[in-house]
């Protein structure tokens, strides 16, 4: 399973709804790439499991 930016970024928002505090889309896009190790636009699970592991989720 892979996870795209447009899709963390719906989801972010959508946990975010209603809340004082708005995602900074910067910021998102900067995690997700921090996450996205082989650079190819998706984070799977391979590489969630290893930022997990890392203690970096």
């Amino acid at each position: 399973n892979l996870v795209s930016i447009n899709e963390a970024q719906s989801i972010a928002n959508n946990l975010n709804a209603g809340t004082e505090k708005p995602i900074n889309d910067a910021e998102l896009r900067a995690y997700f790439n921090s996450l996205d190790t082989n650079g190819d636009g998706r984070v799977s699970f391979e590489e969630f499991r290893a930022a997990a592991a890392a203690g970096t989720l």
